[in-house]
């Protein structure tokens, strides 16, 4: 087990103990079971980071939202694989090559060689 997997079961554990006094969520047959956040249905849930851990997200309680990855609805799977429906997260940020801009040949490309000229478009502002 690493690290980082270490330190999200024990955030995990805090996180539940916390969740359950202050009445948000129940433990029944060691399943978490409460109103989905986006949903808003009776599942079992599952701790959710808004601010992804790769993006600089932390494991505060502040940052977490317990929804349900149960059918029907799926709210997890929904979040990470076809982007937050309920506007939740911060959209991540592209690098500046990947951004539409002109190149030296002035053909607007999001690319860091152009395919026209086959130039290196790094650091080309567009005007």
């Amino acid at each position: 087990m690493t690290k980082k997997t270490k330190e999200w079961i024990k955030a995990r554990t805090k996180l539940i103990l916390e969740a359950v006094a202050e009445g948000r969520i129940e433990i029944i047959e060691g399943v978490v079971w409460g109103i989905c956040e986006d949903c808003g249905r009776w599942k079992p849930l599952t701790p959710d980071h808004v601010l992804k851990r790769s993006l600089g997200g932390s494991h505060d309680k502040s940052n977490i939202d317990w929804v349900c990855n149960s059918y029907p609805d799926f709210c997890h799977d929904k979040r990470d694989n076809q982007g937050d429906p309920m506007k939740k997260k911060p959209k991540s940020k592209k690098a500046g090559w990947e951004k539409s801009h002109r190149c030296k040949c002035g053909r607007v490309i999001s690319m860091l060689v152009c395919p026209y000229c086959g130039d290196m478009s790094l650091g080309i502002k567009e005007k």
